[in-house]
């Protein structure tokens, strides 16, 4: 998504402004990944939910997020990455619709879907937008750091805003608040934003995406499924075995495709994006698992009200709020480099 692109039609806005429009679509894709959370015992309750159909309200968003969000950087690439944000808008605009006028938790689960579908293709797009806005050097890195410090500040005002909104209008409201800020911003984005494409872009994968996804999605099944009817019932070992199966087809499909993959195997082989992708990938199933278990503990057997459960894990993001603006500007100093080793006696720079 760093690469070079060719600008198409339109001079758009100034870069400034074409950053603004695009934090704000990647603030509401990374809202609405802790948002929900506070207000799932209020859901439960109003569409009579068990703890099950609870955990797919958070992993439907959160499995097509993951599964798409590769293809739609390639499709970006390929039809312009303007095009795919704006529909991108729309689409988690409908969905965010959908989720507030959801008369069950089987449609709030389809409309959380159409949600994670939106939020897949705003995400990618919105940060090559803004790389193709800023030329390289520090003042892309600056952008940059700027695109992710308004994201992670989204983590820590989900629960704050979502008590808010819950405790005044119900938990409808955490997903209808989403649909008058999607309407200015496409508006906006339509406006100030120019097209641009990948002229070299790769044609699309869809072998990995179909094992991709089916290996995300029979691995969630199995655990989800697992935690009601134990490891070793029938639905949980022919999931399992799906995944395993999945993983093994998206591996073979993968390395035959080579660099026109999805995600390019030879990638792994490099240690940098191995390591990071392992954190990265570490970091958020901990996290967003443990955010769902404590708003469940915090509000359903401490019987907090919804508001004050939210400032209660605000400490859990504040950090990352906090400091992510200041990672580009480290990048564009001093580069992407290995930490240190500042030890006695082994002490050097910058230590």
């Amino acid at each position: 998504m760093l690469r070079r692109t060719v600008p198409r039609a339109g001079n758009g806005g100034s870069p400034r402004t074409v950053l603004v429009v695009m934090c704000v679509g990647y603030f509401l894709v990374l809202l609405d990944v802790t948002i929900v959370n506070v207000a799932l015992p209020r859901i439960g309750s109003g569409l009579r939910a068990d703890v099950s159909g609870l955990q797919w309200v958070v992993d439907g968003y959160a499995l097509a997020l993951a599964s798409l969000m590769l293809t739609a950087g390639t499709l970006g690439d390929l039809h312009g990455h303007k095009r795919i944000v704006l529909i991108g808008l729309i689409v988690f605009g409908a969905g965010s619709l959908a989720c507030g006028l959801a008369p069950g938790v089987a449609v709030l689960v389809a409309a959380r879907v159409v949600q994670g579908i939106g939020a897949a293709l705003l995400l990618p797009g919105t940060l090559a937008i803004i790389s193709d806005a800023f030329p390289e050097g520090a003042g892309q890195a600056m952008a940059i750091g700027v695109w992710a410090g308004i994201g992670s500040l989204a983590l820590p005002a989900g629960p704050l805003l979502g008590g808010a909104l819950v405790d005044g209008f119900g938990w409808r409201a955490i997903f209808l608040l989403n649909v008058p800020i999607v309407l200015p911003a496409l508006a906006w984005a339509v406006a100030v934003v120019r097209e641009s494409r990948e002229p070299q872009a790769r044609s699309l994968d869809l072998p990995g995406l179909l094992m991709g996804s089916l290996l995300l999605l029979a691995t969630t099944f199995a655990f989800i499924q697992g935690g009601g009817s134990g490891a070793g019932s029938a639905p949980v070992v022919v999931t399992a075995v799906v995944a395993l199966a999945s993983l093994a087809a998206l591996v073979l499909v993968e390395r035959r495709r080579g660099e026109r993959a999805m995600l390019p195997l030879g990638l792994f082989r490099r240690a940098g994006f191995a390591v990071a992708n392992t954190a990265a990938g570490t970091m958020n199933l901990c996290t967003l698992g443990t955010l769902f278990v404590l708003m469940l503990f915090l509000q359903s057997l401490q019987h907090r009200p919804t508001l004050e459960a939210g400032l209660a894990i605000v400490p859990l993001f504040a950090p990352l709020a906090v400091l992510a603006p200041f990672g580009g500007r480290l990048t564009s100093r001093i580069g992407a480099r290995p930490v240190p080793d500042c030890s006695w006696p082994r002490r050097g720079w910058p230590c």
